[in-house]
């Protein structure tokens, strides 16, 4: 078959996907803008939609995993972003760890055929011994992929059709980082909102501050930009949407400066801010029922989370034991379940922070930098070294399964009805739901 050809049929395939594509699952309004988010497909961005971790699965009382992958491949490069899901494609990014060549790849989720794979320039850097030159993670609307790549010296933001064109790239400039680039953009109001956090520096280099930007998604233009001045240290955290008093998107995020903060969609005002956290916040904000929690804290210790009420921004409770860091937590059925990096997993009331049941994920080694997500009723908590643990979604906190992907892993997976993709170091892994 000639590249026109395969081209021409592919162009037909995608078309018939869109119009016959698989059904959306609603993820139930944790909060008030998730009932209607951006993002109309359950696993389009980073944790899904807006950021909240869960995918409901109507009918199904148990949820169980297949015991080996349905399909498995090797990505063309490594790293630690996420994929995601737009009906039937699977995208992910990846790089080279010697040259930073950077990697966009769209595959079939049905049977995990490559699409199309795109290479981009890329830069080498240092990063954490746990970080990687592909940490970021795109979104994903009806017409684009969007997704970011970055170095000391370059910023890149760029969208592709879902047939891998080119639409549009920008270069939107340097880097103030100690561990190495993980910013990831999402659809917001709809804008696409990039939160370009720094390092604060007393040396005479741009950038000086961090900064929101919303860009117009079909041609990479700027709508406006904001700088955040209070910034101290680069956090990591994908903004999700609130809704405001007016009826309009606002914007929420957390850093080391600003804390948990909100912006207007609209016209990028800051609206208000809560100084609530004071060391790194590398997870990123979540709005769920009426609260906005955020954590903070170092490779050291002193991990909190913390919860204010969106109404009036005040603090409702902070937890300070066995608190997360790097993996975000997830809520499910009026319950808060807090990921410990070392392995401890909190089930907590999410309306007052009480912690109901406190245990380790396994008696082995566990660290987690996954973020933590919900398949119906259960968690899929993973660990740093790619053992997975299927764990009960109540009090319980009971195992009920566990696999083993058989590579490190730091990426998040992504969910749909029907199966659960896992990114590891090199591979793309496909699990069914039974």
């Amino acid at each position: 078959m000639n590249q026109h050809l395969r081209r021409t049929t592919h162009k037909l395939l995608l078309l018939l996907l869109i119009m016959f594509g698989g059904s959306v699952v609603n993820v139930p309004g944790f909060c008030q803008p998730s009932d209607q988010p951006s993002v109309t497909e359950p696993w389009a961005r980073f944790r899904g939609a807006n950021g909240l971790g869960t995918l409901v699965l109507p009918n199904r009382s148990t949820v169980r995993l297949s015991e080996t992958p349905q399909w498995q491949l090797k990505l063309e490069g490594n790293g630690n972003g996420s994929p995601v899901i737009f009906q039937q494609l699977v995208f992910v990014q990846s790089a080279d760890s010697q040259s930073g060549k950077q990697f966009l790849q769209c595959f079939n989720l049905v049977d995990g055929a490559e699409v199309w794979t795109r290479e981009f320039p890329g830069q080498s850097h240092a990063t954490h011994a746990w970080g990687s030159l592909a940490s970021s993670t795109p979104t994903v609307d009806a017409d684009r992929v969007y997704f970011c790549w970055g170095s000391p010296e370059h910023t890149y933001l760029a969208a592709m059709t879902h047939d891998g064109t080119l639409i549009w790239q920008r270069d939107l400039g340097p880097n103030r980082f100690e561990h190495g680039f993980g910013s990831s953009p999402a659809l917001i109001g709809g804008r696409l909102i990039f939160f370009h956090s720094q390092d604060a520096t007393d040396q005479e280099l741009a950038p000086k501050f961090s900064r929101m930007l919303s860009l117009e998604p079909a041609t990479g233009k700027t709508v406006w930009e904001t700088s955040l001045e209070k910034t101290t240290r680069v956090c990591y955290g994908v903004p999700v949407e609130i809704m405001l008093p007016s009826g309009k998107a606002g914007i929420l995020a957390a850093d080391t400066g600003h804390g948990i903060f909100c912006l207007d969609a609209e016209s990028g005002s800051l609206l208000w801010e809560q100084p609530v956290i004071k060391q790194r916040a590398v997870s990123g904000a979540l709005a769920i029922d009426g609260l906005a929690f955020a954590s903070s804290g170092s490779g050291g210790g002193g991990n909190q989370l913390v919860a204010i009420r969106l109404a009036d921004q005040q603090e409702v409770y902070r937890i300070s034991r066995n608190a997360n860091y790097v993996p975000m937590p997830v809520a499910v059925g009026g319950k808060l379940f807090v990921p410990n990096d070392k392995g401890i997993l909190s089930c907590c009331q999410l309306a007052t922070g009480e912690i109901l049941q406190q245990q380790r994920v396994d008696e082995q080694r566990f660290n987690i930098s996954s973020s933590l997500v919900a398949l119906g009723n259960v968690l899929l908590v993973l660990s740093d070294e790619g053992k997975l643990k299927v764990i009960s979604a109540d009090e319980d906190l009971k195992t009920l399964q566990t696999l083993d992907l058989g590579e490190p892993t730091r990426a998040t997976p992504a969910l749909h009805q029907d199966a659960a993709i896992f990114r590891t170091e090199t591979t793309l892994q496909c699990y069914g739901i039974k």
